[in-house]
């Protein structure tokens, strides 16, 4: 049997559009590869801090595209964010030629790569490893000769002329960018307000902040990604941040239906732009939205069981609304699951657990957390568009404390039953005066039923078993 043929396109893919694709059919097709590996660049060595998503997002969106593309020869690698230094080709090569040993491996560019391949890391020996595939463009001249040592098939496949600055120049701008950008994709980049487009949220003028909250201006951006390959200050630092990331989303890949994935991602993205709003470490908030739903699909019987063994009081309270456990048992699930981050970071492990009930004195992390979960931009409540634009133009206890307010209405409205410490944290901050003030009519009449100090187990009779 032949050695496969494996053909390598590496890139920022920032954003990935047609043009990858067809340039990877172009080189199948043109040397025979039994399929194409595409390599996201964690950190690329020529374009060092000038990525506009993570590399993680990077991916994200990759993956969508492969999705839509439907070929079974592609497939998408996450080698390059497994570490924590730039991304050297030859590196990738080295991996790979261990992961394939019988392979031969192909490197798939377009023609203003060529001058430039002289000047890569161990470039003679990348010359003697790898053949490559340099894509030409419509008009452009034949090169009389490959740079001294490299093997190069140059080829003339139908690939649109597609720059990535400009895609992303359009995405800011609200422009069309047609099909360049396949659908999924374009719905992610959407979802998570990436490039401009759809951005959670209306992040208000930095003099703005500054009255509000004093810290964190310089820092303030009109979207807030977090920076690629950063690594959690505290945390394990021999774990590179974007590893750490790719470990739990492949994880949250296999405990989460379609819906709990984008919306963790989403929730994620949200913290890390709330949290340089706010002075807060972005890493760690990330970190806690990305986990924060840990435990959501799992079944109700093994959440009532996890959380017994847990030593969690289920009351009948608990029976008549059992999806409150997920943030108690997620909690301790990510702990064991993450011990670095319990060690190092246990302020994520403690919001998570309170994200679904609260406390009456909840943390920064805390509340944006609880915020984020609801405002994040897969939610697509009309009642909460108010809520992200008062990002920035409040502190975040009040912005906590608006959020919360409309759970409880949300709560009331629909006559669900409501867990006592549900009722503690509401009373608290009404109690201080800093809450429900601004409640409708038909909701402030519901008051009296909640402004009581209840024993567990004790509902009013007209909200129990609703």
């Amino acid at each position: 049997m032949p050695p496969s043929r494996i053909g390598i396109l590496g890139g920022t893919f920032d954003p990935p559009h047609r043009g990858h694709v067809d340039l990877a059919r172009a080189a199948r097709a043109a040397a025979g590869l039994d399929r194409v590996l595409f390599v996201v660049a964690a950190r690329p060595p020529f374009k060092d801090g000038e990525t506009h998503a993570t590399a993680v997002q990077r991916a994200a969106l990759l993956e969508a595209t492969l999705a839509d593309a439907a070929d079974p020869g592609f497939e998408l690698s996450r080698l390059e964010l497994e570490r924590s230094d730039v991304s050297y080709t030859i590196d990738t090569v080295d991996a790979l030629a261990e992961r394939y040993p019988a392979a031969e491996l192909f490197f798939i560019a377009g023609s203003d790569t060529t001058d430039e391949l002289p000047q890569w890391k161990d470039a003679a020996e990348l010359a003697r490893r790898l053949s490559f595939i340099v894509n030409l463009r419509a008009g452009e001249p034949r090169p009389q000769a490959a740079p001294a040592g490299f093997r190069i098939t140059f080829i003339e496949g139908d690939v649109p002329e597609v720059s990535s600055s400009e895609l992303r120049a359009k995405l800011a701008a609200g422009e069309p960018v047609g099909d360049m950008i396949s659908p999924a994709t374009l719905r992610m980049i959407e979802d998570r307000g990436l490039y401009g487009k759809g951005t959670v949220l209306s992040v208000p003028s930095l003099d703005t902040i500054a009255q509000v909250n004093g810290k964190g201006v310089a820092r303030v951006r009109e979207r807030a990604p977090l920076p690629s390959e950063q690594q959690v200050d505290g945390i394990d630092r021999t774990v590179p941040f974007e590893a750490l990331v790719a470990r739990i989303t492949e994880q949250l890949e296999a405990r989460e239906d379609d819906y709990g994935l984008r919306h963790s991602l989403g929730c994620a993205d949200c913290c890390a732009q709330m949290a340089l709003v706010y002075g807060l470490d972005e890493s760690r908030a990330y970190l806690a939205g990305l986990l924060h739903d840990w435990d959501r699909c799992v079944p109700k019987p093994e959440l009532i069981a996890e959380a017994r063994a847990l030593g969690f009081d289920i009351t009948p309270e608990v029976l008549a609304a059992p999806a409150i456990l997920h943030a108690h048992t997620g909690a301790a699930a990510v702990a064991a699951a993450f011990p670095e981050i319990a060690r190092e970071a246990p302020e994520i492990i403690t919001a998570i657990e309170r994200h679904t009930v609260g406390v009456p004195d909840m943390g920064p992390l805390d509340e944006l957390l609880y915020v984020a979960d609801m405002i994040e931009p897969t939610r697509r409540s009309p009642n909460i568009a108010d809520l992200r634009e008062m990002v920035g133009t409040v502190d975040l206890d009040a912005l906590f404390m608006q959020a919360y307010q409309r759970s409880m209405a949300h709560l009331v409205r629909r006559r669900k039953v409501m867990h006592p410490d549900t009722i503690r944290v509401w009373n608290a901050l009404v109690m201080r005066g800093e809450i429900g003030q601004d409640l409708r009519p038909e909701e402030r009449a519901q008051l009296p039923k909640l402004l009581i100090e209840m024993d567990p187990g004790a509902m009013p009779e007209d909200l129990e078993n609703t």
